[in-house]
């Protein structure tokens, strides 16, 4: 959900389209064709400042500014990044930095300039298939399909890896849920609450 343009939306990825839809009267406000390897749309868009940002298998990674007169809309690109792209993934902003986990190279995560699209760094290699991603505004959670949190502090020269975490013995599919004092974690068999010591 978004305000752009003075109207409230729901942008979202369909089988061969990003849609813009009025939240109060359903209405189709705009449409890029997009479609992707095997028809799966899963990345969820994410809004930094006026720009929507996207991705999609082996479609990078690209920024869209909303033009509006009147009735009309029209999608303009800002910005596309080739470096890397998502599968999976959902990124996340923290201040200028868009931080996401590419499917590039059997996986790595990286941070792109949200404003000019530009690859800040990526990180290693071989990360696996999926991270989940959590940002504040100074830690970066990703919780990897193969049951390993990352807790890191981010910046545009590094990850700033703090501590990673074994969690489960299962797949960890599902988005972490981070508290105040701990996180909860759902893997295959179970769901748990891990407390933070401090």
């Amino acid at each position: 959900m978004v305000d752009l343009g003075g109207v409230r939306q729901v942008v979202t990825q369909s089988k061969s389209k990003i849609v813009g839809i009025a939240s109060a009267s359903g209405q189709l406000l705009w449409s890029i064709p997009f479609k992707t390897e095997f028809d799966q749309n899963i990345v969820t868009p994410v809004l930094y400042k006026d720009l929507l940002i996207f991705s999609g298998i082996n479609q990078g990674v690209f920024a869209v500014r909303l033009a509006h007169t009147g009735e009309k809309w029209s999608p303009q690109t800002v910005w596309q990044n080739h470096d890397v792209s998502m599968y999976m993934n959902s990124p996340v902003v923290a201040g200028e930095s868009l931080f996401g986990f590419s499917h590039l190279k059997k996986g790595q995560i990286f941070c792109l300039d949200a404003r000019s699209g530009v690859t800040q760094w990526t990180g290693p290699p071989r990360g696996g298939d999926n991270a989940a991603m959590l940002a504040s505004s100074s830690t970066l959670f990703a919780l990897t399909s193969d049951a390993q949190l990352l807790v890191a502090r981010p910046t545009t020269k590094g990850l700033g890896e703090i501590r990673k975490y074994e969690v489960a013995d299962s797949p960890t599919w599902a988005h972490p849920l981070v508290l105040s004092d701990g996180v909860l974690i759902k893997d295959a068999k179970t769901i748990a609450r891990w407390s933070v010591n401090r």
